[in-house]
């Protein structure tokens, strides 16, 4: 028997854990008790988000690190699995955003800056897909300045009327650090090209300043030495919810939602829900809805952006969820201004862009080789039997060609002359397969046999039982039209096709402020080194090195501490120079 179950339905157990986490139960009834848990106090996950700069230009790209905790409940049962980083503007709007693997205590990555936004102030945010039954102050965020030198206009800031009921307004404030590294540089002054060595220390014997650091070695003015922080203010709005609407990912990226009545708008329980991706096939699943129509599905390893169909088999309308948080939110607006420093460096940047635009543009004259990459594997695997369309004689329609050569199948017809494909299995008995069209699960209905065969490019057929989730099927039987159109078969009416962003590339670590590899290259960067895990320790020194780019100018070397978030935490810098 062949295998595939929805691994996402395994969190029914969450009711044990709401045991553990203590909810506050009071004043609620015996129904909404036992039916409907209520949330806890606090979403029992903290994150704690730096960046390499706090000044950038568009077509930049912001690196981060997030540093992720949870009380030792949820860290038992390894809670959440995804993180969501965010580029939005003061009112929440999103701008972009990553999906990223949460990777122990710290994840790192980078995100690129658009080149169509206006100057102004925006900020990063980060969070988990359980925190989203939250209110956005127990949130992440770091505030970052965006430039824009190719508009001449600037975020305009909020108008009457932005700030609507019920919307949460957040305070941010700043921790300031406290001067606890020495840090020095082996020489005051660099040439381009040339290798950079500095020596970080701590001060004293501080054993609970041991930790993990972040180093920044950037132009001078564009990092700094705060620590970002959220708290709700009085009318943040911020109530919790009566029921849990996103589950913890424990597993991955899941897709949810809610299939509620077209007449009525009323949720549908117990109704089964299929998810299907459409471009490979890779992903497969079945899901009854719960008590308020929702259902969920989570994803095996899979990245960028792919297409799904959902389907259900009753009458209804389906909503997919938001795939990051979409809750209306108020951060504080801070008009947009520059210092003499910031324009200085904002009209190297402007040169450096427009000196690497110009130099690829010519280099990618010459085309690069095409890379090979190995096409994702259907969710039913390898062992099937295909049958080609064109290796066997022409056929008038797929009913004839069941018929006549698939072996596994034949077409059985009841007393009113309907027709069904079924397999054959050894014993004489015959069973309903699973049956899709271009990677889409159809019925095995008179429509589906009489398309003609040379809308047809392949057969693939499993002549085993297949579990998805809870339910058993008997076999397989996948369609592939030769235009990818279904071969013209009406799909299922209660259905929807959309696009879903999964996990976003990874940044290599050794792309953080690297030079690059081809020595013809001008080496414009303005970041020179970005390392947002090191291990600092009373025991000794540690060095860094990097090589100087070829922009001249003042450098500043920026070391802060993550660890203590509820501790004062320190700094170390120095300067040198590029000339």
């Amino acid at each position: 028997m062949i295998i595939k179950n929805d691994i996402f339905k395994t969190v029914s157990s969450l009711c044990i854990l709401f045991c553990l986490i203590s909810f506050a139960l009071e004043g609620q009834s015996v129904a909404a008790v036992a039916g409907h848990p209520k949330y806890p106090a606090d979403p029992g996950e903290k994150i704690r988000l730096f960046t390499d700069r706090v000044i950038y230009c568009v077509n930049e790209k912001v690196f981060f690190t997030a540093e992720y905790s949870c009380i030792e409940e949820l860290e038992s049962l390894s809670w959440s699995t995804v993180l969501y980083v965010e580029l939005i503007r003061w009112n929440g709007t999103s701008i972009t955003g990553s999906k990223l693997r949460l990777t122990g205590e710290s994840t790192s990555a980078g995100i690129d800056i658009p080149g169509n936004i206006p100057s102004g102030n925006y900020y990063l945010r980060a969070y988990t897909k359980w925190m989203r039954n939250y209110p956005p102050d127990a949130y992440a965020y770091a505030e970052i300045k965006i430039v824009n030198p190719f508009r001449p206009d600037t975020d305009e800031g909020p108008s009457q009327g932005d700030a609507a009921d019920g919307v949460g307004t957040l305070t941010l404030f700043r921790k300031s650090l406290t001067d606890g590294i020495t840090c020095v540089s082996d020489k005051e002054a660099y040439k381009p090209g040339e290798q950079a060595e500095i020596t970080v220390e701590l001060n004293g014997t501080n054993t609970a300043a041991i930790g993990s650091y972040c180093i920044t070695v950037s132009k001078a003015g564009t990092s700094s030495i705060t620590d970002n922080y959220a708290e709700a203010a009085a009318d943040t709005g911020g109530d919790l919810p009566e029921y849990i609407e996103y589950l913890p990912e424990i597993r991955g990226i899941a897709i949810s939602g809610q299939v509620t009545d077209r007449s009525d708008g009323l949720p549908l329980q117990g109704v089964p829900v299929s998810l299907s991706e459409t471009r490979s096939g890779e992903y497969y699943a079945t899901y009854k809805t719960d008590e308020r129509g929702r259902f969920v599905f989570t994803l095996p390893e899979m990245g960028r952006q792919h297409d799904f169909f959902v389907q259900t088999e009753v009458p209804s309308r389906i909503n997919i969820d938001n795939g990051f948080c979409n809750r209306p939110v108020i951060l504080p607006f801070k008009a947009f201004e520059m210092s003499r420093d910031e324009t200085d460096y904002v009209r190297e940047v402007m040169v450096n862009q427009q000196i690497t635009e110009k130099f690829y543009r010519e280099k990618d004259m010459v085309a690069d080789p095409v890379r090979k990459t190995e096409s994702p594997q259907v969710f039913y695997g390898s062992k099937k039997s295909v049958y080609n369309i064109n290796k066997y004689i022409e056929l008038p329609d797929v009913r004839e060609f069941i018929f006549e050569l698939v072996l596994e199948a034949n077409i059985i017809s009841d007393r009113d002359k309907n027709s069904v494909i079924s397999l054959r299995r050894p014993d004489g008995r015959y069973y309903p397969p699973l049956i899709f069209m271009d990677n889409i699960r159809v019925d095995a209905s008179e429509q589906l046999l009489k398309v003609p065969l040379n809308r047809i490019e392949r057969v693939e057929v499993i002549n085993a039982d297949y579990l998805v989730g809870s339910t058993q099927y008997y076999g397989i039987m996948s369609f592939y039209s030769v235009n990818r159109d279904f071969a013209g078969l009406n799909l299922n009416k209660n259905s929807l096709f959309f696009s879903y962003d999964l996990f976003s590339d990874a940044v290599p670590v050794s792309e953080f402020g690297s030079k690059p590899e081809d020595q013809r290259t001008p080496d414009r960067r303005n970041l020179l080194y970005w390392n947002p895990d090191i291990r600092l320790s009373a025991a000794g020194k540690t060095t860094i090195s990097f090589t100087a780019s070829d922009c001249t100018g003042d450098y500043e070397v920026i070391v802060r501490s993550k660890d203590h978030p509820d501790m004062e935490g320190i700094y170390g810098k120095c300067k040198f120079r590029v000339d």
